[in-house]
């Protein structure tokens, strides 16, 4: 990121409109300088990982899994089931599981009624992305003994290099 005098000037041209300060009497006093202090984010977050998994079977299946090496960031998750009314799940809902911070952790589920025809889809996108743990993954649940069940999970997530930190503070 390249700072301007441009953009240094114009942020000191707002300071002085949104204090009413008087040009040439008035100068934009020190003590803003300890309230204010820019963060300019250097990372680009663009997507740069993309995942889809369909499963019309019984059990768990994995969506993604975090490498050792990289932070992931997710970004936004999307969840569809259409179950038929023979479908005996029992477990009550369809899951996105992972672990953040140590923690085993639903991201996004849609509750479903056993024996009973259902269709459902939930989306999120996440303004503040969701860090999860390294060697991790996000599982999708889901398991019967009769009937036709599909679920289909999306994931949008951005990682990071090792050596390069996702955020930088200037202060």
């Amino acid at each position: 990121m390249v700072f301007n005098a441009t953009a240094n000037r114009q942020i000191d041209d707002n300071i002085k409109t949104d204090l009413i300060l008087k040009e040439g009497y008035d100068i934009v006093p020190k003590s803003v300088n300890t309230f204010i202090q820019p963060v300019y984010e250097v990372y680009n977050r663009s997507c740069n990982v993309s995942r889809v998994i369909s499963a019309v079977t019984t059990g768990t299946v994995t969506l993604f899994t975090a490498i050792g090496d990289r932070d992931v960031f997710v970004t936004a998750l999307s969840l569809s089931i259409i179950k038929d009314a023979t479908c005996n799940i029992a477990t009550g809902t369809i899951e996105l599981n992972t672990t953040v911070r140590g923690v085993a952790t639903a991201l996004l589920a849609i509750a479903v009624i056993s024996v009973t025809a259902q269709s459902e889809r939930i989306t999120i996108s996440f303004p503040t992305p969701i860090m999860i743990d390294r060697n991790t993954a996000i599982t999708l649940t889901g398991t019967y003994t009769l009937g036709v069940m599909a679920r289909v999970a999306t994931l949008e997530a951005y990682s990071n290099s090792p050596s390069q930190p996702p955020f930088l503070s200037m202060s």
